[in-house]
């Protein structure tokens, strides 16, 4: 994927769509590839190819489902993991992937006007985050007690672990819940508003507070919402807990204007191996395990700036921050990933150990060390061309026609190509859809 990011990042999409076709990925790789090219299609604006890939991705999800329930198949490639490592087992996506998958198939429905179709995919991103939570909450309990029942000391690996995360720690905390993504609630909210079902909007816009209470643009949104439904008592706590100088109603005459930003790319993973001691014969061994971990992306462009008639409208806020999701995603399944290596590597020992002890044990002890530094990989497997954090602004103006300008900030200002003739009708929408990656950038808009 390095020429794809790097095509990206000169801003030359066709380059990393040519780049990526290219590639020929093996079975359990599929899923991961057809996540790839939906993001990819959605930065370039093809949003019925975006969604061709990203379904087919889901149905791939779906099928590995159902195969760790009827732990068939998932079961020999669990035991090929342990043997060899976690690369060999089918890329299910961590959970905020899968969530993404949903999120972006929601956004292509809603650029391509289709209302039904993004509020379908909203409903599949509900169910698989709950679906994946469910699923942590079994998998933490097995792993603790497959840790118990092969006498592996959890708490010995977690902390050299957690020694190894410790410059991420700030990130870790500012994830929040990676089961819960607030970009998926604000266009569930979205949708709902569209579709002039305030009620449903509101509940929604309520939870993307929750999750971020940070970000202004659902301060109006809840204060429009109350006002609207007469939720009087809802209505003078948002008030006094926001100010007096947030805005709760659109002019008469006025529509609204919704940006869309994705920013940057997703954190890459890099391998990194660490010394963890292993109890083996009833001797504690410390021995080299190979551990994944995000590799922060630099990016130079912090927000982005909308311009309506070459008059300043406002400038983005963050919304999810998806690079610090990913290693707070990574973190939740450190406990699984520690104790497949400590097995492995305590299943290296025992066989060295017993090597020892034949003829030429001495060399035979070696091979054995030597097989499994070569074969012991960390699984390095993530959807790369995601953004490194979503972000919002949402602005009332004149109903009217409009060229939008759009700049990217960051040291400096960076402008992308102007939408022209863009209408903003009263009462109603129009979405702005933004991607860039480096200094380069891309926008496309929908209106209501």
């Amino acid at each position: 994927m390095a020429d794809v990011r790097d095509a990206l990042v000169r801003g030359d999409c066709a380059d990393a769509m040519a780049e990526l076709e290219q590639r020929d990925p093996a079975d359990r790789n599929k899923m991961l590839h057809l996540c790839e090219m939906g993001a990819l299609c959605n930065a370039m604006g093809n949003y019925k190819s975006s969604n061709q890939a990203l379904l087919a991705g889901v149905n791939i999800a779906r099928e590995y489902d159902d195969r760790a329930r009827v732990s068939l198949r998932n079961s020999a490639a669990f035991a090929a993991a342990l043997a060899l490592n976690d690369r060999t087992i089918p890329y299910r996506g961590s959970p905020f992937e899968r969530v993404m998958m949903h999120t972006y198939l929601a956004t292509n429905f809603l650029l391509l006007h289709d209302l039904e179709g993004a509020r379908v995919e909203i409903l599949r991103a509900y169910a698989v985050q709950k679906q994946l939570r469910e699923e942590h909450e079994k998998r933490i309990a097995r792993t603790k007690e497959e840790a118990s029942k092969r006498n592996a000391n959890m708490g010995g690996i977690m902390n050299k672990v957690s020694e190894n995360f410790r410059d991420q720690r700030a990130l870790l905390k500012k994830a929040g819940n990676v089961y819960q993504n607030a970009f998926t609630y604000y266009l569930s909210a979205l949708v709902y508003e569209l579709g002039d079902e305030t009620d449903d909007a509101y509940i929604d816009y309520k939870t993307v507070h929750a999750l971020n209470p940070d970000f202004r643009p659902a301060w109006t949104d809840l204060l429009r919402c109350s006002k609207k439904l007469g939720a009087r008592g809802d209505y003078a706590d948002w008030r006094e807990r926001f100010g007096s100088g947030v805005p709760e109603d659109i002019p008469a005459g006025h529509g609204e204007v919704v940006v869309l930003y994705q920013c940057g790319l997703a954190p890459e993973k890099e391998e990194i191996r660490f010394v963890v001691p292993i109890p083996v014969n009833k001797r504690i061994h410390p021995v080299h395990i190979a551990f994944p971990k995000y590799k922060r992306q630099p990016n130079p462009v912090t927000r982005a700036r909308l311009r309506l008639n070459g008059r300043e409208a406002g400038t983005t806020y963050p919304l999810v921050d998806l690079e610090a999701t990913a290693v707070r995603d990574l973190w939740d399944q450190a406990p699984e990933i520690a104790l497949r290596a400590a097995l492995r590597a305590a299943g290296r020992v025992a066989s060295a150990e017993a090597a020892r002890k034949q003829k030429h044990g001495e060399f035979a002890m070696l091979g054995v060390f030597l097989a499994g530094a070569v074969l012991d990989r960390a699984d390095l497997r993530s959807w790369l061309t995601l953004p490194r954090d979503i972000q919002v602004l949402r602005v009332s103006a004149p109903a009217g026609t409009y060229e939008m300008g759009l700049e990217l900030l960051g040291g400096g200002s960076v402008a992308v190509t102007p939408l022209e003739n863009v209408p903003v009708r009263a009462g109603r929408i129009t979405l702005v859809h933004l991607r860039s990656v480096g200094i380069h950038g891309k926008a496309d808009y929908v209106a209501f």
